[in-house]
């Protein structure tokens, strides 16, 4: 079972309410969960009388609401209908002023108008909504209409109105993603200001926020930070810090989830700073809460590992070994069983010695796991063996994946390492054995991509024919595959997996990330590409019917390549990615 697959077997899902921004920097904290199925938006069933405003007159049109009442009652059906009506009945309003967007900049009291007059259909969240601002530097207001994605930008030139919508802005499924406006203004110190759009997004017992900072490139919007804040397990919040260049760093505090996680255990809280270079806002530093248990430790070091940072995990893994004391996950609560994360470490830790090129404390840190028996006993025993015979980690990582039993001891939850919050796909980590093939030929990233596959199959790995390009736009190409997994046991599971990697470098070696989660049937995906993505310096790859980036450390989902609406998905979108550093 791929990662997150376990959720699956927690029960029914649960409801949550999305709840709008409380400030500038505020994001919407976890909320109770309650039965029944994600929200919905309802259509308000009569129109509304609008409270006295200092705004006079203030221009309406019941028609146009009218008409926005009629296209809810079918939402989300009618999402794009919607869009444009709300830009419609905005426009109505904007016509009826005096001056147009000067006098909507002029009398705060009319942009409360609008708010209300807009607002009284339903379309959530309830505030964040437009936002006056001279973008362009020119003297000139603009409005940003933040309804449903994506988001647009009203311009008055001549006293004509025209709608320009934000391509970077745009999420899909759009019904359960709420775009807000949360600051306008300058960062970057050029004098210019850029926007700050927060995505609040909703679904079965998750909630999360994507941050999106937006600057001018001559025409156009190019994005200039994206980052996720998981308010799936506790609240995620974002704030400016003054720079002494005049620029402003963007500081991010989020609940982190690491390889090994759910969302009701215990997770530490990290707090990213992002600096403007120049170009984009690129992180500077991370300070994470200390790890309160022993998985905690094993998930900082996988973290590493899934980073190409070997050393790194090794000094991680060799501190859950020299601190005894470390409490397990607490008892009681959501744990069904209890995963020996010592003895895992230890397995790892012979791994990564493997991976390092250090065959004597690998072969006797392997001899020690090997002495804990159950599953993580029997995958020592099978790495060991696999690499006493010729000290090659990829064809013992090879070796590993042979073992099928462990996805029944999932299944059953038996063993001593796949129980919850474990899991199988995680604990063998295939992509591993791929990108170990990388290490000891490195030069195979810069050729023929057959010749690449058939390195792999050497090594009795199946894979499909890979595609080399540089998709972070860092200089230097990283590798797309789809890879087959052996078919687990017993028949009650599944068919066999065939996961999407991409294979990228790190401080010490080569690493997989997993860029497409999926059963057997993909394993006939071919990647094709790169696609260049608009308003970055990113490429993209199709697989089958997806579209997938990565910004070197992330995974960036698309819809397709023609809107490039990024997907919103309940585990993955706006995951906070846990950092080893």
């Amino acid at each position: 079972m791929l990662r997150r697959g376990l959720f699956h077997l927690l029960g029914p899902c649960l409801a949550i309410l999305l709840v709008a921004c409380g400030g500038p920097a505020a994001l919407p904290p976890a909320t109770p969960t309650a039965p029944g199925p994600p929200p919905t938006l309802a259509p308000t069933p009569i129109l509304p009388t609008l409270p006295p405003m200092p705004c006079q007159p203030i221009p309406t049109s019941e028609d146009a609401i009218v008409r926005l009442h009629l296209l809810m009652k079918d939402w989300p059906k009618t999402i794009p209908q919607v869009h444009q009506a709300a830009l419609e009945a905005v426009l109505i309003f904007l016509k009826g002023l005096p001056e147009g967007l000067k006098t909507l900049q002029a009398d705060p009291g009319c942009l409360d108008a609008l708010n209300a007059y807009i607002g009284s259909v339903g379309i959530q969240p309830m505030d964040r909504r437009f936002q006056v601002a001279d973008l362009e530097g020119d003297g000139t207001v603009e409005l940003l209409v933040a309804l449903v994605s994506p988001v647009s930008l009203v311009r008055q030139v001549a006293g004509e109105f025209t709608i320009e919508d934000l391509p970077n802005a745009v999420y899909w499924p759009p019904d359960n993603t709420w775009p807000t406006v949360q600051q306008v203004a300058d960062l970057t110190g050029d004098g210019r200001p850029e926007i700050v759009l927060a995505y609040l997004f909703a679904g079965a017992s998750y909630a999360g926020t994507e941050l999106l900072v937006l600057g001018r490139e001559g025409e156009g919007w190019v994005e200039r930070l994206r980052v996720g804040l998981n308010n799936w397990a506790g609240g995620g919040e974002w704030r400016l810090e003054p720079q002494p260049d005049g620029t402003q760093a963007i500081v991010t505090t989020c609940a982190v989830f690491g390889v090994f996680d759910a969302k009701l255990v215990a997770h530490p809280l990290q707090r990213d700073t992002y600096r403007w270079d120049g170009q984009r806002f690129t992180l500077a530093a991370s300070v994470q809460d200390p790890p309160s248990n022993r998985r905690q430790v094993v998930n900082l070091a996988e973290a590493a590992l899934r980073a190409g940072a070997y050393r790194a995990a090794l000094d991680i893994y060799r501190r859950l070994l020299d601190e005894p004391d470390l409490p397990d996950e607490p008892k009681g609560g959501t744990a069904e069983g209890k995963p020996d994360w010592v003895a895992f470490a230890t397995l790892r830790l012979g791994q990564v010695y493997a991976l390092l090129g250090e065959p004597e404390e690998a072969l006797t840190t392997l001899a020690e796991a090997e002495k804990a028996g159950s599953t993580v006993g029997r995958l020592a025993q099978r790495f060991h063996q696999a690499y006493a015979a010729g000290h090659d980690p990829a064809a013992a990582w090879a070796a590993l994946l042979e073992d099928t039993e462990i996805f029944a001891e999932q299944y059953y939850e038996r063993g001593n390492l796949v129980s919850f919050p474990g899991n199988a796909f995680d604990a063998l980590y295939p992509g591993m054995a791929l990108a170990a093939v990388l290490n000891d030929r490195p030069r195979l990233a810069e050729g023929d991509p057959e010749a690449l596959r058939t390195a792999w199959a050497g090594y009795g790995l199946e894979t499909g024919t890979p595609l080399i390009a540089d998709l972070d736009g860092d200089g230097q190409a990283e590798v797309v595959v789809i890879q087959r997994v052996a078919s687990p046991q017993p028949p009650e599971l599944e068919g066999g997996l065939a996961p999407g990697w991409v294979l990228d470098r790190g401080p010490d070696g080569w690493f997989a990330a997993l860029l497409l989660a999926g059963p057997e049937r993909n394993k006939d995906v071919r990647p094709e590409g790169p696609l260049p993505v608009p308003g970055t310096n990113r490429q993209a790859v199709r697989l089958g019917t997806w579209v997938r980036s990565w910004d070197g450390e992330r995974v960036i989902r698309y819809r397709d390549a023609r809107t490039w609406a990024l997907e919103s998905d309940p585990f993955d979108f706006a995951e906070c990615p846990l950092r080893w550093r």
